[in-house]
């Protein structure tokens, strides 16, 4: 992979991480104000596609070109940031529906006249648990976004 091929894969990443963990609402003085999501969600498709792209970096599959900006600290971070069972990956893997599939499955109320009601505290719980791992990963998905950029940064230099 060429320097510009991977600035463009990082770029493409950081819009997805965009998209994904900040919305924007107008501001009072005229501007936009960007703010972390409550219910973040990073895909499945889009961490792996992250992990994707760090092995190519650390398999030697770039340029010697790139070889002279991205850093072992920048892999390294990114390593610990997405290690199975961290935190950004807990969230990447977690399925709402699968949580509710999980909890009506388990439920002895989930029947015929009870189950409008126990389906929607299922799904509620599943978004207060998708919340919850939102929130614990913030840290984690700002320094992820951070370590993407900066290396962006040095690649189009």
């Amino acid at each position: 992979m060429n320097k510009q091929e991977l600035q463009n894969t990082i770029k493409n990443h950081l819009n997805k991480l965009d998209q994904s963990v900040y919305g924007y609402t107008d501001s009072y003085t005229g501007g936009v104000q960007k703010y972390f999501k409550r219910d973040a969600d990073i895909s499945k498709e889009l961490y792996d596609d992250i992990i994707d792209t760090l092995q190519t970096i650390e398999d030697g599959e770039i340029d010697s070109s790139v070889k002279s900006v991205i850093t072992i600290e920048q892999t390294d971070k990114l390593n610990d940031l997405l290690a199975n069972g961290n935190r950004i990956h807990q969230l990447a893997t977690f399925d709402e529906q699968e949580y509710v599939n999980e909890m009506l499955t388990s439920s002895i109320d989930a029947y015929d006249e009870h189950l409008d009601a126990v389906s929607q505290e299922a799904t509620n719980e599943a978004r207060e648990e998708l919340e919850k791992l939102s929130e614990t990963a913030k840290a984690d998905i700002e320094m992820l976004i951070s370590t993407l950029e900066e290396m962006e940064d040095n690649l189009s230099k």
